[in-house]
């Protein structure tokens, strides 16, 4: 028998083939969807989005994202699925549909995901001047993160600044001189706020 004619195996040979809009359109086309065939299309369809989102085609990556949500089988996938939408309603200035996605993801228990999202979050709001909440996110992040994390520098600077703002000096300026050797921030920045905090 041809696997032609078995949906599964013909699903499962599309997604072997990295051809995902192919894969999509079939499983799409398809009018009873087995929960292997619908598991299968939110993997392809998270794929797809991944692959727009990385290749800065944010407002199509949501495209994908959302449909990787129309049968949410895997916890892992649809955990990344919200945090990628958070990025992406992000980037496209769409506040509050990022806050839901992050928040979500956020949600989901303890992973890669959720570290990330708190740091997406963190932003979010430390870009609408809500620097109590985006503390919160930042405290979040970094007692997840690793040192070594790409965002994890970035992240205790913008902690460091909110609690500047919200004249927390003590933490402030721990945190700042904890950055001082750290060649991944600005030493200019860092030494001009610590030299602007007034003296206690």
């Amino acid at each position: 028998i041809s696997i032609w004619r078995n949906p599964e195996l013909t699903t499962r040979a599309l997604l072997n083939s990295s051809d995902y809009e192919q894969a999509i359109a079939h499983i799409e086309s398809l009018p009873n969807k087995t929960a292997l065939i619908q598991k299968g299309y939110q993997q392809v369809c998270f794929l797809k989005g991944q692959q727009l989102f990385n290749d800065s085609r944010f407002k199509e990556s949501i495209v994908y994202l959302q449909k990787a949500l129309v049968y949410p089988k895997v916890a892992d996938i649809t955990q990344q699925t919200y945090y990628l939408l958070g990025e992406s309603y992000s980037i496209g200035g769409q506040d509050a549909e990022a806050k839901q996605y992050f928040e979500k993801s956020i949600a989901m228990g303890e992973s890669t995901s959720k570290t990330n999202a708190h740091y997406g979050l963190g932003y979010l709001l430390y870009n609408q001047k809500r620097y109590d909440k985006s503390e919160e996110q930042f405290r979040a992040f970094t007692a997840r993160a690793k040192p070594t994390h790409q965002f994890y520098a970035d992240a205790r600077l913008r902690l460091g600044d909110c609690y500047f703002v919200q004249k927390k000096y003590d933490p402030s300026i721990q945190t700042y001189e904890s950055l001082i050797r750290d060649e991944r921030v600005s030493t200019d920045y860092v030494l001009y706020q610590l030299h602007t905090i007034p003296l206690l």
